[in-house]
């Protein structure tokens, strides 16, 4: 609402810059965009990626290094116990946090195993969910899940 002391509304000015600021950005990065084919002499994008794969450093894929594939939630939950029991010695009271390769291992196995796709999804409407808690005098833990087919699915989980 424009005033005589104010021409425009603080909203209006703001969605005005967010629309400029827009523009400049989009509009930059696209002649940078441009720039860069241009000096690189491609014709199409296989050809670019091609090019800019040769000059990116190669990343080693590595084997995967545990399960992926669990039945349901508790036979996810007994596999994280049994993986990272190594990695709970480091916590205790007086020990010295010296990680090993079985450490290392323990870890990347249990990053492995919670980020994977087989065990973390999308909550879908037309399934019924599964809520396990659970709770100690150390903390409160909840998992929302779903099954799917013959698997239980992850899809939330929250430790206190």
């Amino acid at each position: 609402m424009q005033t005589k002391e104010l021409p425009e509304s603080g909203s209006s000015l703001a969605m005005k810059a967010l629309g400029w600021g827009t523009l400049y950005a989009v509009s930059g990065f696209s002649v940078f965009c441009f720039g860069v084919w241009k000096m690189m002499g491609v014709k199409n994008l296989e050809e670019f990626r091609l090019k800019i794969g040769n000059i990116l450093p190669k990343i080693p894929k590595s084997e995967n290094p545990g399960r992926s594939d669990f039945k349901s939630v508790r036979e996810l939950m007994h596999y994280v116990i049994e993986e990272r029991r190594p990695l709970h010695k480091l916590t205790e009271a007086k020990s010295n946090f010296n990680r090993t390769e079985k450490d290392e291992g323990s870890f990347n196995s249990l990053k492995q195993v919670l980020t994977t796709s087989s065990v973390l999804i999308y909550p879908r409407t037309d399934y019924g969910f599964i809520l396990d808690t659970d709770a100690s005098i150390e903390g409160i833990g909840t998992v929302l899940s779903q099954k799917i087919g013959n698997k239980e699915r992850l899809f939330q989980q929250e430790f206190g």
